[in-house]
């Protein structure tokens, strides 16, 4: 167990490489995530095991948002795609032995999705070859969190590194079949109920201090 993983600010990620690093899902076929605030539909389970059985290679997922969005437009995404050098596309293509820039990953846009919210369900096959790069690129990811070099918390730019591994396998594999999760985000409900301002900093200083 790396404790600092959860205090450094990694949150929903945290969950994904301590699943990966204790080998929770040895006898899985499936590995899947949702966030805290989400409530899940009395049909998603069975949805996802219906079809499972019928399309094997499926990713299952909640949320999307634009790529050019995810991967550019937003300020957050400093370092994912651009700039090229010092980034996690740079260190895909490292690991993979692959040439994608951002023009690449942009023309798949009407088929591919970016997925949100580190909520997914994949085969653990596919949930293995992302952890195994993930692991193999944290220390250069933590690194350059710490010297503060993306725009964006740690936690949401761990959301788009996700994100860009499951786009890219979307990408790679036409055969692959995207369905729709039966969850509701609850979270947009109370988004107005909440003070919000440096909200991430506070909770880092409570678990440090506990």
């Amino acid at each position: 167990y790396n404790e600092s993983i959860q205090r450094d600010g990694y949150c929903q990620t945290s969950a994904l490489y301590h699943v990966y690093k204790q080998s929770l899902h040895t006898n899985a076929k499936y590995v899947g995530f949702i966030q805290y605030d989400m409530r899940v539909g009395k049909n998603a389970l069975a949805n996802i095991e219906q079809q499972m059985e019928s399309h094997p290679n499926t990713i299952f997922y909640n949320g999307e948002v634009d790529a050019q969005y995810m991967f550019y437009d937003d300020i957050g995404s400093y370092g994912v795609c651009v700039p090229y050098n010092n980034s996690v596309l740079e260190e895909y293509n490292k690991y993979f032995n692959t040439n994608y820039v951002l023009e690449d990953v942009l023309k798949h846009t009407s088929k591919c999705k970016a997925i949100l919210w580190h909520t997914f369900v994949i085969s653990k096959e596919m949930f293995d070859k992302m952890m195994g790069w993930f692991i193999h690129i944290f220390d250069w990811l933590h690194s350059n969190v710490m010297k503060k070099y993306y725009y964006s918390d740690c936690a949401s730019f761990t959301e788009k590194m996700i994100a860009l591994f499951l786009y890219i396998e979307q990408m790679q594999n036409e055969s692959i079949q995207l369905m729709e999760m039966d969850i509701l985000h609850i979270w947009p409900s109370y988004h107005n109920q909440t003070i919000w301002d440096h909200y991430k900093e506070r909770d880092r200083q409570i678990n440090t201090n506990v």
